[in-house]
């Protein structure tokens, strides 16, 4: 008899996973996954029905992994594991229980090195050269159960998110499917994450991704390939728009000087901006999720909010207010 395997997942990482394990005739049982439509904050979310339903698999609709009628459909699949290959609420001691042996976690690093949350974006900023999945047995403690998997891969010169995602997500499902293989033959080594070696890795936010141009040329890039998509994206202010930013090149043409954040030339696809310490080149811009023309730039334009300049303004509008509103009484008695 093959090991029952359920599934569970939602997003672009389970789709390609997902796949993986039914081409290598992985005995996949189930997939708990979101409604189709779910209004959801997966920024990378995938509906997986289909892939399911044609692989005759059977589908569990949940938004809430824990509830009990989540783990009464679960536990009627009869699984004896569990994969979560991409869900991002944490599960609770009774849904850790659904498995006849064990629930199968997975965190795109060399855990317990970077335990937390955004992983694929802090690779790209901690500016490391290879990175690594890893399988382990879940248990109440996020990220800190028994290494069953470990899949290193190495980064590309200046990558974006995307190409970390799409790296890792190919290394996870290597992963997978060599610990199915291992628990087919009953071959699985256990290995205990040595705590003196854990490090960790905080929430991001969306407004993680504001550019501020007085940092280095560096920097700058490096943000808005952490967060380029799958994720929400870099962004600046301009014209009192959220200008959201989508790729950035490094500057290697003739010198050039500015103040931070002014727009001191335009190129075929993009926008060459200074920082404290040089110039990068900005490209693909959207307002509201509208795509926005280089047209829409100046030459001269400087990007973001003077603070001391609009204090400057509010307080001037202020006093006007008072000063309206003092005449209006006066005109009232």
């Amino acid at each position: 008899m093959k090991p029952r395997v359920v599934c569970v997942g939602a997003n672009l990482e389970s789709e390609i996973v997902f796949n993986k394990l039914i081409e290598r005739d992985v005995n996949v049982v189930g997939l708990v996954t979101l409604p189709t439509g779910a209004i959801s904050e997966v920024s990378d979310y995938r509906d997986l029905h289909g892939c399911a339903e044609d692989a005759g698999i059977e589908v569990v609709e949940t938004e809430d992994i824990n509830s009990a009628k989540t783990l009464s459909a679960v536990r009627a699949l009869n699984p004896d594991y569990v994969f979560v290959l991409g869900w991002s609420q944490v599960l609770k001691a009774e849904a850790l229980s659904v498995a006849s042996r064990y629930i199968v976690g997975s965190h795109p690093t060399p855990l317990p090195k970077r335990r937390g949350r955004a992983p694929i974006p802090w690779t790209i900023l901690d500016r490391v050269q290879s990175s690594a999945v890893t399988l382990f047995k879940m248990s109440r403690k996020v990220d800190d159960g028994l290494i069953l998997v470990q899949k290193s891969f190495d980064l590309p010169v200046r990558p974006f998110a995307m190409d970390v995602y799409l790296l890792a997500a190919e290394a996870l499902s290597d992963a997978y499917i060599e610990l199915y293989q291992k628990i087919v033959l009953s071959d699985v080594k256990e290995m205990v994450q040595e705590e003196k070696f854990a490090t960790y890795r905080g929430k991001r936010s969306p407004q993680d991704g504001f550019l501020d141009f007085s940092q280095q040329v560096d920097d700058v890039d490096c943000l808005v390939r952490a967060v380029s998509r799958p994720y929400p994206g870099a962004y600046f202010y301009h014209k009192n728009h959220k200008v959201v930013v989508w790729g950035c090149e490094l500057y290697d043409g003739p010198e050039r000087v500015g103040i931070p954040g002014q727009v001191l030339a335009k190129q075929k696809e993009g926008l060459v901006v200074s920082a404290v310490d040089g110039c990068l080149i900005l490209r693909d811009f959207e307002i509201s999720g509208e795509k926005i023309p280089l047209s829409y730039f100046n030459l001269g334009d400087v990007f973001n909010y003077r603070v001391d300049d609009e204090i400057h303004d509010l307080r001037q509008r202020v006093a006007n207010l008072e000063a309206l509103l003092l005449s209006k009484q006066v005109e009232e008695k």
